[in-house]
């Protein structure tokens, strides 16, 4: 599918050992669900998979993408998290199921996972405490590894004082290093340093509180 090893790249022959790979997914190789699930989802971003040669299919994308996270792999534990966030694939919101399978990536190494449940702790949820402390040392955990978006967040917290005391020069330092990794956010925030402008006239871009594009908000 990809063309590696000097192999033609022939998605009709690859989405066939794709298929047979995702009915023999288990502990040792669950690759195979996961990626034909993705494909199946239209959410596979390294190869675009013609349409003619596979159909979407949310309750199927659906159920190999479950079972490549229960047996471990790490990208489908994340996307079930962003599932359950956004209500997407046929999945109803749940905070307290999206915190859980983020919490597994996040154990297997997943940064945004890390900065997922940094988001969901912020603010929490119905039946989720808000928990800043939490938010704080998730945000850190992928600011530590070099996510912008982590970067920029340890930014606002240290300017806001989120479960630290305000400290605008530690805030300075870490929307610089969200800048320099492309953050845009950062980006304008250092702009507005620059120009001398209050926080008071920032765009509600960045004074919103970071957990407000959340889509899932469960009754």
């Amino acid at each position: 599918m990809l063309g590696e090893f000097k192999q033609v790249v022939d998605f009709r022959q690859a989405l066939i050992y794709l298929k047979h790979a995702a009915s023999k997914a288990d502990e040792d190789c669950p690759d195979g669900a996961y990626v034909y699930g993705m494909i199946l989802a239209k959410e596979w971003d390294r190869a675009v998979v013609p349409d003619e040669l596979v159909s979407p299919d949310d309750h199927e994308a659906r159920e190999l993408i479950l079972r490549a996270a229960n047996l471990g792999h790490v990208s489908a534990l994340f996307k079930i998290g962003q599932c359950y966030e956004y209500g997407t694939l046929g999945f109803q919101c749940d905070p307290i199921l999206s915190v859980e399978y983020y919490k597994r990536a996040a154990e297997k190494g997943h940064v945004e996972a890390d900065m997922s449940l940094s988001k969901w702790y912020l603010c929490g949820a119905e039946n989720l405490e808000q928990n800043e402390a939490l938010a704080y040392e998730h945000a850190e955990k992928a600011a530590l590894k070099g996510l912008p978006t982590a970067e920029f967040a340890m930014g606002y917290f240290h300017e806001h004082g989120v479960h630290v005391p305000k400290n605008s020069g530690a805030a300075m330092i870490w929307y610089t290093k969200a800048a320099t990794h492309g953050n845009e956010d950062a980006r304008k925030r250092l702009a507005l340093d620059d120009a001398g402008v209050r926080r008071d006239n920032e765009p509600n871009s960045l004074k919103k509180d970071m957990h407000n594009d959340k889509n899932c908000v469960v009754q």
